[in-house]
């Protein structure tokens, strides 16, 4: 089902210039941790988001109108794995 969009937003991706990218926040017991698609430190909505480059992957996002929860799969590659413990300890759900 298409979304509305604003005539600005229309514009932007009628000029050429628009990139698009994937901002994802993981709330952990310490702490949220913030990352972004792209490469290198960004600062957006008052957060500075960690980029995750080719390291970082995120599953098809399933659009619908009913009122249902899709799941979602995030992927990071390139962890040291003496630190999954810690990381798996920390999780909240």
């Amino acid at each position: 089902m298409p979304r509305p969009m604003s005539a600005d937003l229309k514009a932007a991706f009628a000029s050429g210039l628009i990139r698009m990218v994937v901002f994802v926040e993981v709330n952990f017991l310490s702490g949220p941790v913030r990352v972004w698609s792209g490469v290198g430190d960004i600062t957006w909505n008052g957060h500075t988001w960690s980029g995750l480059g080719s390291l970082g992957a995120i599953s098809v996002i399933e659009d619908s109108s009913a009122i249902i929860a899709n799941g979602v799969s995030l992927t990071c590659s390139g962890i040291d794995s003496n630190l999954l413990p810690d990381v798996l300890h920390d999780f909240q759900v």
